[in-house]
């Protein structure tokens, strides 16, 4: 006869219902307490883990999946079937961190390579990508905008300034924003040559 639990029975919880401490263990109970593990061992539970947090790219997904111990040949299984299926795609990836990038303030290419490369987007997927979103049209219409910008930034802090001085405060802000350097004296010319030959107010002729 098997011996009496602590509440008095001689016999184990029924299916379902906890176990007291010290006392029988059920069915239910081994697997709930063995899924956490499986899943930590499923490589595409863990991709999908980690961009359920944020969008990553191909090489970013890659190295974390490494990181976690999965073997090359299992990371590699799971990176093409999430392309197939189009839940990991590094063209649709940088369309996103660029447009989200250009949503909080103007800046140029070289800027947006450089995120992109942080981002560890394959050289190649940058080109692509910067092509195909950001062409120089785009460029320099956000240049434009940026450096008008500044120019009044400017004009409200100095009731003069000379020409000169804007042309350099106005280029050095435009190349931290990461813009093309062929395109900044263009937009300098236009910006504060171009609008300081029409006379505005503050501009030292």
């Amino acid at each position: 006869m098997p011996p009496a639990s602590r509440s008095g029975s001689a016999f184990p919880p029924s299916k379902g219902r906890s176990a007291p401490l010290g006392g029988w263990t059920t069915e239910r109970d081994a697997h709930r307490s063995a899924r956490p593990a499986r899943r930590r061992d499923d490589p595409r539970y863990v991709a999908l883990r980690l961009l359920a947090i944020r969008p990553r790219s191909i090489r970013e997904l890659m190295r974390r999946l490494s990181e976690k111990g999965f073997p090359p040949e299992r990371v590699q299984g799971v990176i093409h079937a999430l392309q197939e299926q189009r839940i990991l795609d590094d063209a649709q990836f940088s369309h996103i961190l660029i447009e989200q990038t250009l949503a909080r303030k103007p800046v140029g290419r070289k800027l947006l390579a450089w995120k992109l490369r942080q981002a560890s987007v394959a050289p190649e997927g940058i080109e692509e990508a910067l092509g195909r979103v950001f062409p120089r049209v785009r460029e320099l219409a956000l240049a434009r905008a940026a450096a008008a910008q500044k120019l009044a930034e400017l004009l409200r802090r100095r009731r003069i300034a000379p020409r000169s001085d804007l042309k350099a405060r106005i280029g050095r802000f435009l190349l931290s924003r990461g813009f093309s350097p062929e395109l900044v004296p263009e937009v300098l010319e236009e910006i504060v040559f171009g609008r300081a030959s029409h006379g505005p107010r503050g501009v030292e002729q």
